[in-house]
């Protein structure tokens, strides 16, 4: 199995009272993220766009630029914009199907099964035809919680 993963792609867009000194500053932080300026009205829109596994992720990687803005940005929005396959060394949202599940788990596919109907098993995040498919980081947060109603594999 190797390790890729999807990825989202977001564009971050902020909302700044327009000044020399901003306007500078945002290109010098956002330089890496494509920045395009608009002017609007009174406000300067600034938008960027980054690949990230989730809105927190994004805002976790602008943070910089948010906090050296400060006062300089009226609002902000994350829109998501794409759908984007890792390269192998970034997995961000791991899958797993039956197999994956008992092997992560230590239990046998027919568990798997058992497990389903358990009211705080985590439901799949979507089910196929050969097989439902979950999230490994939800298997392996309930197997942390619920390590009793395991049985190991005979």
């Amino acid at each position: 199995m190797t390790d890729t993963a999807i990825l989202l792609g977001w564009t971050a867009a902020f909302y700044l009272r327009p000044s020399g000194a901003t306007v500078a500053l945002a290109r010098q932080l956002l330089s890496e993220y494509q920045p395009s300026f608009v002017q609007n009205g009174t406000d300067l829109v600034v938008c960027s766009r980054l690949q990230a596994t989730d809105v927190f992720e994004v805002m976790a990687t602008l943070q910089p630029f948010v906090s050296q803005l400060g006062n300089a940005i009226r609002e902000s929005h994350y829109y998501q914009t794409g759908l984007y396959q890792t390269e192998p060394t970034r997995p961000a949202w791991r899958l797993a199907g039956v197999s994956e599940a008992a092997d992560i788990l230590g239990v046998s596919k027919t568990r798997i099964g058992e497990l389903r109907h358990h009211p705080n098993f985590p439901p799949p995040l979507f089910v196929l035809r050969a097989t439902p498919v979950w999230l490994e980081s939800s298997l392996i947060r309930y197997q942390l919680k619920f390590r009793s109603h395991l049985k190991p594999r005979s």
